[in-house]
């Protein structure tokens, strides 16, 4: 009954998302499994939402007013569909090999035989790492008692986004008592609903086989595969802050406003899941701007597309800006750090530089051609084919969120804080979809792109 009550609180917020959405995310040109991905996410952003703006308003945060606003939003969104122009998708129908239909279905037995451990993990192993308790689980059981923010101000870290412990509350909701049995549901699910976008994204960027290739590497991440069946919020960026860029990279490519706002949108959710979100906004900036300026925009597209962009972004995150002033949570994570220890400037970098190294090649994170492929990648890239210019947007964008933490470590004292193992693996989870593409496009522009047809 536990687990019954537990699914219904996610169905019920993705399925309001999917009646508000749904005709705008399809004239995107998104498939339907990826439209149902996308409001899982969307589903929780909108729990996210009522609870700041319930709190705000002075209501009780509780499963009645929640489910009030869900039922009010499918009402509206039904009565108020409206039939967007379906973005021209359409390609030829690829020609399938032989041996490229034995790669398509070991990679679909590949993928389900992981997903099918991810759900099972999950679902057998309650919340218990420290950090998962009191950045998130513990909040949450706060509200779910209280029915209020109020509280969060004096538990641990109380400027961290609300989006993850929003998800564990309003699931416990759902169930009608505590019990983390199944939190790492919210998790292990996030990751199936972003299988079916990642792929449907590299599907438009590449090619059907291609794409599966894409699936193949992100599935390859050990780590990626653990955190799927744990509480840590990862994933989560993860997904919102790939999903942003994608969109803007989409934008560029095919020249729909609508896209903007879908980046907007996910951009405001990664402010609304980890810190990180923040220095993360100028990467967004730089790369709407690259990828108007790469795909010939005119000036006033580019500056109209980053006013729409800050605009929307900037109401997904006004709530929780509203809530931090009131209850003064500052974000004392990134800028409340001594700037240097005594080893100066250039002997930090080499610290962090040799981090970044034993992180990226000598783990056991990744497959063990992961990042050496990427390497290629980028060479290939900058050599052969130099002139593509999605490839170097994606090889741009990983730049842009390799120099955040590159500039941060160095020039702060945030890398002292950093002694966590495997700590810098999960911010490079971020981005690492990013990178996974860039190695997918490579391979699609030297294997057949004379006979497919991509963006």
């Amino acid at each position: 009954m536990m687990l019954m009550g537990f699914c219904s609180a996610l169905f019920l917020s993705t399925y309001a998302a999917y009646i508000v959405f749904r005709s705008f995310l399809h004239s995107l040109g998104f498939s339907f499994t990826s439209i149902i991905g996308l409001s899982y996410f969307l589903g929780l952003g909108i729990i996210t939402q009522s609870f700041m703006w319930l709190w705000i308003w002075g209501a009780p945060v509780s499963y009645q007013n929640i489910l009030i606003i869900l039922i009010c939003l499918s009402v509206i969104g039904f009565l108020c569909r409206h039939r967007f122009t379906p973005l021209d998708v359409a390609k030829e129908r690829e020609p399938v090999l032989r041996y490229e239909r034995f790669f398509i279905w070991g990679v679909i037995l590949y993928v389900s035989y992981n997903l099918i451990l991810v759900v099972l993990s999950a679902a057998s192993i309650p919340v218990f790492s420290w950090d998962s308790i009191t950045s998130e689980a513990y909040k949450a059981k706060t509200v779910f008692y209280t029915g209020s923010l109020l509280q969060i101000s004096h538990a641990f870290y109380p400027n961290f986004p609300f989006y993850t412990l929003s998800a564990m509350a309003w699931t416990m909701f759902g169930q009608g008592l505590w019990d983390d049995q199944y939190i790492h549901l919210i998790f292990a699910f996030s990751f199936l609903a972003f299988t079916f976008i990642f792929y449907d994204i590299a599907r438009q960027f590449t090619s059907k086989v291609a794409g599966l290739f894409s699936l193949f590497l992100l599935y390859s991440s050990n780590l990626l595969i653990i955190h799927a069946t744990l509480s840590y919020r990862d994933v989560l960026m993860m997904a919102h802050t790939s999903l942003c860029v994608f969109g803007i990279l989409l934008w560029g490519g095919k020249g729909k406003d609508g896209l903007i706002s879908f980046s907007a949108v996910f951009a405001g959710l990664s402010l609304l899941t980890k810190l990180e979100g923040l220095p993360y906004y100028p990467v967004y900036l730089i790369m709407l701007i690259m990828s108007g300026v790469f795909y010939s925009k005119t000036a006033k597209d580019i500056f109209k597309s980053l006013g729409q962009f800050i605009f929307i972004s900037g109401i997904v995150y006004l709530p929780f800006q509203i809530y931090k002033v009131v209850v003064s949570a500052g974000d004392n994570g990134w800028v409340n750090n001594p700037v240097l220890g005594n080893e100066g400037v250039i002997l930090r970098f080499c610290f962090v530089i040799q981090r970044f190294f034993n992180e990226l090649f000598l783990s056991g994170n990744w497959n063990i051609f992961f990042w050496p492929l990427a390497v290629i990648s980028v060479m290939i890239l900058l050599i052969v084919h130099r002139k593509d210019p999605l490839g170097k947007l994606f090889f741009m964008s990983i730049i842009l969120f390799f120099g955040v933490y590159l500039t941060t470590y160095v020039f702060t004292g945030v890398y002292r804080g950093v002694k966590t193992p495997y700590t810098i693996s999960r911010y490079f989870l971020h981005f690492f979809p990013l990178v996974i593409l860039m190695i997918s496009r490579v391979g699609y522009l030297i294997y057949g792109s004379q006979k497919r047809n991509t963006i």
